[in-house]
């Protein structure tokens, strides 16, 4: 039989997951302010070994994490579209790619002529 945990022990893996939940969620908004992991982890104190084991070991934080990572596309978003719409061409032909490729994409064909059999080796 295992014995049962003190009520101290208890009290200090409580305080502990609550810490860690508080990291966790210091991460991501500070990662949502900055646009970086860098950023979140400083924002957290944590180290980056730290952010990314919470990655690959939590899929509740990892769902978060992409949930932050869509809200950081939209600022960034934002951010070059009024810079786009103040004049910057760069920017307003960059969007116009993303958003309408088939149109302002950059479009490329290439052409070869073979001169003689094509080989094809295989190596198994």
């Amino acid at each position: 039989m295992h014995a049962k945990k003190s009520s101290s022990a208890n009290k200090a893996d409580t305080k502990k997951k609550a810490a860690t939940k508080a990291k966790k969620k210091a991460a991501l908004n500070g990662y949502v302010e900055t646009g970086t992991v860098t950023g979140a982890c400083r924002v957290a104190r944590i180290s980056r070994t730290t952010f990314y084991e919470w990655l690959e070991k939590d899929s509740k934080f990892a769902e978060q994490y992409e949930h932050a990572q869509d809200q950081v596309a939209d600022l960034l978003e934002e951010e070059a579209l009024t810079r786009a719409y103040d004049g910057d061409h760069t920017l307003i032909i960059f969007l116009l790619k993303g958003l309408k490729p088939e149109k302002y994409g950059d479009k490329q064909t290439f052409e070869h002529t073979l001169k003689g059999p094509l080989v094809i080796h295989r190596h198994v």
